[in-house]
């Protein structure tokens, strides 16, 4: 009995850890730009090596800066689930205090340890769909590879 619980768990954990490390090659391959504009905000999202770097920035009406983000972390792909584990977040330009000009999405982030977010990329245009806080979708355009089978396709 006890030699097939050791050979269950020993089972167990080299299949979790093959599954994370198709996640870690597929986050690894991808390698792309993403640009987001929406009225008074953009972002700028690049990934590469399956690190993620992103800047995230919300204008006035007049399109002066009000808040500046920096986002880094590393990546998980799946398919068109992509997973990212944060490592850092920094306001570059801002004031915590002033809570009109801080966007309640970046300061919900910080208390984030990952992000799950679904990719549909049709030709340079791309849709990634997210459910925290509240089910989004944002539009963007996208150049590089997003996932292993566009890694595999461009070989």
């Amino acid at each position: 009995m006890n030699d097939f619980r050791t050979r269950f768990s020993l089972t167990l954990l080299v299949l979790m850890f093959s599954v994370f490390l198709f996640g870690a090659f597929g986050g690894y391959v991808s390698n792309f730009e993403i640009k987001i504009n929406l009225k008074h905000r953009h972002a700028t999202i690049a990934a590469n090596r399956g690190y993620v770097s992103a800047l995230h920035t919300q204008e006035d009406d007049q399109g002066n800066i009000i808040s500046q983000w920096r986002i880094n972390s590393y990546q998980l792909m799946f398919g068109s689930q992509w997973i990212r584990i944060f490592e850092t977040r920094e306001l570059v330009v801002g004031n915590l205090e002033d809570n009109n000009h801080v966007n309640v999405e970046n300061l919900l982030n910080e208390k984030l340890f990952a992000r799950f977010t679904k990719i549909d990329r049709v030709g340079d245009q791309v849709y990634l769909w997210e459910n925290y806080t509240t089910p989004t979708v944002y539009v963007g355009k996208v150049h590089g590879i997003t996932s292993l089978s566009e890694y595999i396709n461009s070989l």
